[in-house]
């Protein structure tokens, strides 16, 4: 697709109302067709966005691992969790700066709608819980030198 342009324009061409979105971040033709340097821009943060969302996943996965063998409350699934919520930050981020950058390049030709709050909120919520999830490893370290 990146090389044929040609194919690209005409798939995009077929389509009525043309637009892309990946977790919140949207671009929209404003003439009825996508350019092909505005799918080659969405798909660079389309793969961004994706990977973030896969590191999440992943520490999910390592966190559901460790927990089930031995208490939650680890240091190692403390920095995991605010990882998580970092990744969930670095979305909104990715897609306003893809959304400048299609703006400055494109012009008007594509709108990006691209502020969704769902992430933002969810990567406050994990850092929060990573607090609590620390102030129960330090608990629970305070109770092992007791016994």
């Amino acid at each position: 697709a990146a090389v044929s342009w040609d194919w690209l324009d005409g798939i995009f061409a077929r389509i009525n109302e043309p637009s892309l979105s990946t977790y919140g971040f949207e671009i929209v033709a404003m003439q009825g067709r996508l350019e092909s340097r505005a799918v080659w821009l969405f798909a660079i943060a389309a793969v961004v966005i994706l990977a973030l969302m896969a590191l999440v996943c992943r520490n999910v996965r390592l966190i559901l691992k460790r927990s089930r063998s031995a208490s939650p409350f680890q240091r190692e699934n403390v920095r995991m969790l605010r990882e998580i919520g970092l990744f969930f930050l670095a979305i909104p981020v990715v897609s306003l700066a893809m959304s400048v950058l299609l703006r400055l390049l494109l012009g008007g030709a594509v709108e990006a709608a691209t502020l969704d709050p769902t992430h933002f909120v969810m990567g406050i919520f994990m850092l929060c819980l990573s607090l609590a999830f620390d102030h129960g490893a330090a608990l629970e370290a305070d109770t092992e030198g007791l016994v």
